[in-house]
């Protein structure tokens, strides 16, 4: 398995991800009409294609099956972290989020900084980010909590 920067091929191997995630992992911590407003039917490839070149997109491939992806903001917002649901608890979320690290480390960022769930939350925290805040966002009408959270990164030189 490796990580590299997504392309339009991977678009629907992404909104899938993202649709059964939600769907199938954040159902432990949101009810059925908070899962309905976040995600109500699996995401037009052609709209989430647009986001390709507004963020630099990263996906887990092994073999070619996309695994995971995640979405990193040149101003070290890590906007998307999403694994297959099959396939959590694996490390591949982890080796993803330390590619974008380093990629944002590289463009002269000190911070990463993210909307957490309620589910990603425990997996944030153990990768050093800090809650900034909870706060509520609202889709169809229906409150959806998360957590600001924030993590400073540099590069440790022996």
């Amino acid at each position: 398995m490796y990580v590299r920067l997504a392309t339009s091929a991977d678009v629907p191997h992404i909104v899938r991800i993202f649709y059964e995630t939600i769907h199938y992992v954040n159902v432990s911590d949101y009810t059925p009409e908070q899962i309905h407003a976040w995600a109500p039917d699996l995401p037009d490839p052609a709209l989430w294609e647009k986001r390709l070149d507004t963020r630099m997109t990263f996906v887990a491939d092994a073999g070619g099956a996309v695994l995971a992806f995640g979405e990193l903001h040149r101003s070290g917002l890590i906007d998307c972290l999403y694994c297959h649901h099959e396939h959590q608890r694996c490390g591949i979320g982890s080796f993803v989020l330390r590619v974008m690290t380093l990629t944002a480390i590289s463009l002269g960022q000190s911070r990463l900084s993210t909307a957490s769930s309620i589910t990603a939350r425990p997996f944030f925290k153990a990768h050093g980010f800090i809650t900034v805040k909870s706060q509520t966002v609202v889709r169809h009408n229906i409150a959806l909590p998360n957590f600001i959270m924030e993590k400073t990164v540099s590069i440790k030189r022996p």
